[in-house]
C-alpha cells in the first residue's frame, strides 16, 4: 500500500511540475513574441490580405514558368511536371480491382489527421488505385465492396477512431468474404496512448493484419519499444512525410520581400532558443496554433507565403532530434517551394539530404550566424534551394510515399 501511495504521489507531483513548466514557457513565449520586430506585425496583415485575393485555381502556363528569371522556379516547375506524369495512374491496370478505404477523422476533432489522411487518399487516387473515404460519423457496410478482389482498410489505433467502427460486423465480414485486410497506426504508449500489449492482444482477436506509421523505417529498428509488434508477428509499413506535389511548388513572379518565413506550432522552447535574434532583428512572416496573431492558412496557399521568403526557418521536436524517427513535413515543403532553409540537427537529416542541400546548426548561436550568411549570399542560398528542391521532387513527395506504401502492401502477400 505504501508503494502504491508513493507512486500516486510521484505521479501527481510530475503532473503539477508539468503544469508549472507549461505556464512558465507560455509566459516566456508571450514575451518572446512581444519583443519581435514590430514591422513583422504589419507584414502579417499585408500577407493575409494578399492571400485573401489569390485565385489558386488557375492552371500553370508553360511559357510563364519556363521564361522565369529564377532557376528555382523553372526547376521546380519541370521536376513537378515530370513526376506528375510519371505517377499518373501508375497502378490503374495492376490494381484496378483493389480498394483502399481510408478512415477520415472530423476536421474539428483532428485538423492534422483530417489533412494527413486526405492527403494519403489523394495520392493513392492519383496513382490509379480505387479509394473510398470513410467519413467520421458514417455507418459503413463493407458488403457494398465485396466485388473488389482486395480491400485495405486503414484506420488509427486510437480509441476515438476505433469506437467509430463496428468491429463485430467487420470481423464477420472479414471471416466470410476473405478479401478485407485491416491496417492500424503503430502507436507507442510513451506518447499518450494506452498500454501496447493489451492493444496487440485485441488486434490478434480482431484479426488486424498489419500496422503502418508515419515514422521512418529506421525508427522501428532503432527503438526497442517497437519490439512487441514484431513479437506478435506484425509488420509495420512506413508512410513518411513528404512534399505535397499537388500544391507545393515555387510561384512565378513573386517578389521575395520577406527576410524569413516560419509556419509551425507547439514547440515554444525551441522557437525561443533558435529564433529570438532572427525575430528581433529581421522582418518576416510567422504563424500557427499558439501564436498571438494566429490565422488559419489554407494549405493550398502555403506556397505563396513561402515564395515571398528569402529564408525558411525550421526546428524539430525532441523525438526527432534524439531518434531517426522523421523529418517534419516543413522540411520537405520548404524544399519543394525552393526556399533555402536552416534546421537544427534532427538525427534523420543526413540520411535524407546532403550537406549542400540544407544547412544545419549545432546551437542557437550557430543558427543565427548561418541565417545571416544565407541572407547575405543569395547565390549560395539559391544553390542550396536548387539542390534540396531536386532531392525532394525526385524522392520525397507524397506520390513517392504513396508509391512506396503500395509496394509494401503488395509485399505482405495477404
Amino acid at each position: 500500500m505504501i508503494g502504491l501511495a508513493n507512486n500516486y504521489e510521484n505521479k501527481m507531483k510530475n503532473i503539477f511540475l508539468q503544469k508549472v513548466d507549461r505556464k512558465y514557457w507560455r509566459l516566456r513565449f508571450s514575451i518572446f513574441q512581444a519583443m519581435s520586430n514590430k514591422k513583422s506585425n504589419l507584414v502579417f496583415s499585408d500577407v493575409i490580405n494578399w492571400l485573401s485575393k489569390i485565385n489558386d485555381s488557375e492552371e500553370l502556363i508553360d511559357d510563364l514558368y519556363l521564361n522565369s528569371n529564377s532557376e528555382v522556379v523553372k526547376q521546380g516547375y519541370l521536376l513537378r511536371k515530370k513526376i506528375l506524369a510519371e505517377f499518373n495512374n501508375k497502378y490503374q491496370k495492376e490494381l484496378g480491382d483493389f480498394l483502399f478505404v481510408i478512415h477520415i477523422p472530423d476536421v474539428n476533432f483532428s485538423p492534422a489527421g483530417y489533412s494527413l489522411f486526405n492527403n494519403i487518399a489523394d495520392a493513392l487516387e492519383y496513382l490509379g488505385t480505387n479509394v473510398y473515404r470513410y467519413n467520421w460519423d458514417e455507418y459503413l457496410d463493407f458488403n457494398r465492396f465485396d466485388l473488389y478482389k482486395k480491400i485495405f482498410f486503414l484506420s488509427s489505433d486510437n480509441k476515438e477512431f476505433l469506437k467509430k467502427v463496428d468491429w463485430v460486423k467487420i470481423k464477420n465480414y472479414k471471416n466470410s468474404k476473405n478479401n478485407l485486410f485491416i491496417g492500424l497506426t503503430a502507436s507507442l504508449e510513451q506518447y499518450g496512448n494506452t498500454a501496447l500489449l493489451p492493444r496487440l492482444e485485441w488486434a490478434k482477436k480482431q484479426c488486424i493484419d498489419f500496422y503502418y506509421s508515419f515514422m521512418a523505417p529506421e525508427y522501428f529498428n532503432a527503438r526497442e519499444d517497437y519490439k512487441p509488434f514484431f513479437n506478435y508477428d506484425y509488420k509495420i509499413l512506413s508512410v513518411e512525410f513528404g512534399a505535397n506535389a499537388f500544391s507545393l511548388y515555387p510561384i512565378v513572379d513573386v517578389n521575395k520581400d520577406l527576410d524569413f518565413v516560419f509556419l509551425g506550432s507547439y514547440n515554444e522552447k525551441n522557437y525561443i532558443k533558435y529564433f529570438s535574434k532572427v525575430f528581433r532583428n529581421h522582418v518576416g512572416f510567422y504563424g500557427g496554433m499558439g501564436w498571438k496573431n494566429f490565422k488559419w492558412i489554407d494549405p493550398k496557399l502555403t506556397k505563396y507565403v513561402y515564395s515571398r521568403a528569402k529564408i525558411g526557418l525550421n526546428v524539430h521536436i525532441k523525438n526527432q532530434i534524439d531518434w531517426p524517427s522523421e523529418l517534419n513535413e516543413r522540411t520537405y515543403s520548404l524544399a519543394a517551394c525552393g526556399v533555402p532553409q536552416i534546421v537544427d540537427n534532427p538525427m534523420l537529416l543526413r540520411s535524407r539530404f546532403d550537406e549542400d542541400s540544407i544547412l544545419s546548426a549545432s546551437n542557437p548561436s550557430d543558427y543565427y550566424e548561418k541565417y545571416l550568411w544565407l541572407l547575405n549570399n543569395k547565390d549560395k542560398a539559391d544553390n542550396f534551394a536548387l539542390s534540396a528542391q531536386k532531392k525532394v521532387f525526385e524522392n520525397y513527395t507524397n506520390l513517392h510515399r504513396a508509391d512506396f506504401f503500395i509496394k509494401q502492401v503488395l509485399l505482405l502477400n495477404l
